[in-house]
């Protein structure tokens, strides 16, 4: 018979004594004491309520066993929930709100003592890809498995949380020696090089970090984090997959971020962008068989910017769009131009970005400029990153069919370096993949990365083009190992048209 208790429960939870009296009436029990003597150790307020009811030795019975069982569910509810306030409910580490807590505490600690600490911010590449194309789900599972990899590669005096979504944080205390915890980064990373298993896709996924030191980079857990997340974005800016102490530049860096930003307009009014062009070369014959088309920005004042000090800037406010157009339409007449002096024109490749795709009006933009100018769409090559194909696929796959059907040559630039795998590749009809320099570098001592992109890409029938090649060892290796054709300073640094039009008369 079950009885209905919840009201009487909730009163003798009231009472503090409650656990301690029921402990004491079971083994009593238990124990086969007389029913009067159990009575007798329930307090005045507990019995009157008890023989109001009328419950006989049965009914008390019953009573006393669900009066337990409510009170150990109460127990565990009460664990649950503050285990939950304080960790992560996907992954199970503490949570910002726990992590806050001990990290201020361990920082007193460590300036009462004249101790030294590091922290790092973690951030995962481009994990809104693997929501946003594998879905919710997959995130998920990415996020865990994450986590796995970092709880392995932290060693002991580590605090770890996971701040939210895709950042983690971890703290390293009782260091020895500034950077220790760099070496806990590249453990970290090197765990990231194994692909992940999500939902029968093999994807590989890169993170970049930053680390900030106590006392040297601020003394309050806020100036920390700010400190290692500028430099954990400085590492993304400069191509992610790796991480960055913390440098006071990065401040510096920022005002000059800004000052730029504010610049673009007038820099592509006053002509203060031009072009210059790395040969690509035939690995048989050695021959120049196109041409890659290289941004520069010569400032008034800053002199030369990089690249990757300006690209990201333009990608971040939307002046991509117009820089990008102007790219083509330079690259175009320049082509345009070589034809009315009879020098042989090479198919020329253009670094395109995917918000340039994601225009509605990219593709008869480039269809005008085409017709305007006058040149031939075979003459064209488009670029596009793998880690940003994979981050817009949907929207792209449609304009890389257009540019297919116009003759356009499409290829993957870096590859190796994103979340690619052989089901992804089949939906872009791309033409080419370019291996990225981090698998060149070390040929032919380290080859196993790049031979199998050589592989998958011979199988899937693409042109391989190789990307910073500086010695004849990589050249004989990627010759011999059926890459086709090579970009890099063992044939040529990017030159200025001028330069490029005696390298194409030759």
């Amino acid at each position: 018979m079950r009885i209905d208790m919840e009201l009487n429960v909730d009163e003798l939870f009231q009472q503090n004594q409650f656990l301690q009296t029921m402990n004491k009436i079971l083994m009593m029990f238990a124990e086969g004491a007389p029913f009067d003597k159990i009575m007798d150790a329930i307090d005045e307020k507990r019995r009157a309520l008890m023989e109001t009811k009328g419950y006989g030795w049965m009914e008390m019975v019953e009573v006393l066993t669900e009066l337990e069982a409510h009170a150990n569910n109460r127990n565990e509810e009460k664990q649950q929930m503050k285990l939950l306030a304080y960790h992560d409910g996907l992954t199970g580490l503490y949570n910002r709100r726990s992590f806050k807590e001990k990290a201020v505490s361990m920082i007193k600690q460590h300036m009462n003592e004249r101790l030294t600490l590091e922290l790092m911010i973690i951030d995962i590449d481009h994990f809104k890809w693997v929501n946003d194309s594998l879905g919710h789900d997959a995130g998920d599972q990415l996020l865990l498995q994450a986590a796995e990899r970092i709880v392995a590669s932290v060693g002991n005096n580590t605090l770890l949380a996971r701040l939210g979504g895709d950042e983690f944080i971890v703290i390293q205390s009782d260091i020895q020696q500034e950077g220790d915890i760099a070496e806990v980064a590249e453990r970290i990373i090197d765990a990231f090089k194994q692909p992940m298993l999500l939902d029968d896709h093999e994807v590989r996924v890169t993170l970049s970090a930053g680390i900030s030191t106590f006392p040297n980079d601020g003394t309050t857990l806020s100036m920390l984090m700010k400190k290692a997340d500028k430099a954990m974005h400085q590492a993304k800016h400069q191509g992610r997959n790796h991480y960055l102490v913390f440098r006071p530049s990065f401040d510096q860096g920022d005002y000059k971020r800004l000052l730029l930003k504010s610049q673009f307009e007038q820099a592509l009014a006053d002509r203060q962008f031009y072009l210059e062009y790395q040969p690509r070369v035939d690995l048989e014959s050695g021959g120049i068989i196109g041409l890659e088309a290289l941004i520069r920005w010569k400032h008034p004042t800053e002199g030369i910017v990089a690249p990757g000090e300006f690209i990201t800037l333009a990608e971040e406010i939307g002046f991509i769009i117009p820089l990008g157009e102007w790219v083509i339409r330079e690259v175009c007449s320049q082509m345009k131009h070589w034809q009315e002096q009879g020098i042989p024109a090479v198919r020329t490749s253009i670094n395109v970005s995917a918000k340039q795709f994601n225009k509605a009006s990219f593709v008869d933009k480039v269809q005008d400029i085409l017709n305007e100018i006058g040149i031939g769409p075979s003459l064209l090559e488009f670029e596009i990153t793998e880690s940003a194909l994979m981050g817009h696929a949907k929207p792209i796959i449609d304009d890389l069919k257009v540019f297919k059907d116009m003759g356009i040559f499409l290829s993957i630039d870096d590859f190796g370096t994103g979340y690619s795998s052989l089901q992804y590749l089949k939906l872009f009809d791309v033409d080419a993949l370019k291996i990225d320099r981090a698998f060149i570098k070390d040929l032919p001592r380290d080859k196993l990365l790049a031979k199998m992109i050589i592989s998958l890409a011979r199988k899937l029938r693409l042109q391989v083009i190789a990307e910073g090649v500086e010695t004849s060892a990589q050249h004989a290796w990627l010759l011999n190992s059926g890459c086709h054709e090579a970009q890099g300073f063992l044939y040529s640094k990017a030159l200025p048209a001028s330069d490029i039009e005696y390298l194409l008369k030759a």
